[in-house]
């Protein structure tokens, strides 16, 4: 009886893996006419990733550059190292703002094009399958707002920002083991999962204690530079706050707009149906949640 148990556990595992398997790859075919955002992102990750352990190597010259025995050596190295920096930090500002672009503009069509989708299904089911309690305006509305969300973050920033650790990590192995030591590079490997098993504990810990953290304020007490500095942040704290609240108000305009017009069909949806305006009324959604 446990063996049998056993194995239809491990049946129903390998199920839900298949099932997950091929929503993933559903996910991804409906990104298609988006191939171009997403490449920008995913190549902007990966360069990003790469030029990211070059800093190191740039610091290092830096510093072998002030012990050169002339003068005007010293001068010319640190004004060629500097122009590297400068160069770096262009780099890096563009990758940066390419990646956040291309992944963010195929997250947000990938969302909107599964609520149109998600809104015509709807519209093409049955009267009675509006009946069902699990079909209520409320539940198909927060469905529409909550979980296309999630499923379009498979693209997202977190993607991103997991390509260019990834090649972050390879990057640099890399050129431990052609700069330096392959000695060192062993060492470097070896240490990758303790520095991730220290993140993630890390992580945990301030996820835990971020109330008694922001609750906390830094002590200004002493020099004018301090309050003023403090002053200039505060002011930029409230700018961001004040640019973040205007872009979630017309965020939920936007949804507000959209979840009127789910909510309208589905209380009609016996009207809508005998009067053929599915195309219609899916027209104004799209209009709606662009």
């Amino acid at each position: 009886r446990l063996k049998a148990e056993r194995a239809e556990l491990r049946a129903a595992k390998r199920r839900r893996a298949a099932k997950a398997k091929a929503n993933r790859a559903r996910v991804w075919a409906m990104q298609r006419p988006d191939r171009g955002m997403l490449f920008l992102g995913a190549g902007s990750a990966v360069a990003l990733g790469i030029i990211t352990p070059f800093l190191g190597v740039v610091f290092a010259q830096l510093f072998v550059a002030f012990y050169l025995p002339d003068p005007s050596e010293v001068v010319d190295a640190a004004l060629l190292w500097a122009g590297v920096m400068a160069a770096y930090s262009v780099g890096e500002a563009a990758t940066k703002t390419l990646r956040t672009h291309g992944l963010g503009v195929a997250s947000a069509r990938l969302t909107r094009r599964l609520r149109a989708e998600a809104f015509a299904a709807m519209l093409r089911q049955e009267v009675a399958w509006f009946d069902d309690a699990a079909n209520s305006s409320s539940n198909l509305t927060a469905n529409l707002a909550r979980d296309v969300t999630l499923v379009s973050a498979v693209t997202g920033e977190s993607t991103g920002l997991l390509i260019a650790n990834l090649c972050t990590i390879v990057a640099g192995v890399v050129l431990i083991m052609t700069l330096g030591s392959w000695q060192l590079g062993l060492v470097a490997i070896a240490l990758v999962p303790v520095i991730g098993i220290t993140f993630a504990l890390e992580y945990a810990v301030v996820s835990g204690n971020s109330a008694s953290f922001e609750a906390q304020e830094p002590d200004v007490a002493g020099a004018a530079e301090a309050e003023a500095a403090d002053l200039t942040r505060a002011e930029r704290r409230k700018q961001a706050a004040a640019e973040a609240k205007r872009r979630a108000a017309e965020e939920n305009d936007a949804r507000a707009r959209a979840s009127a017009i789910v909510s309208q069909v589905v209380a009609s949806v016996r009207t809508v149906a005998a009067l053929g305006l599915e195309r219609r009324m899916l027209e104004q959604y799209s209009a709606a949640s662009a």
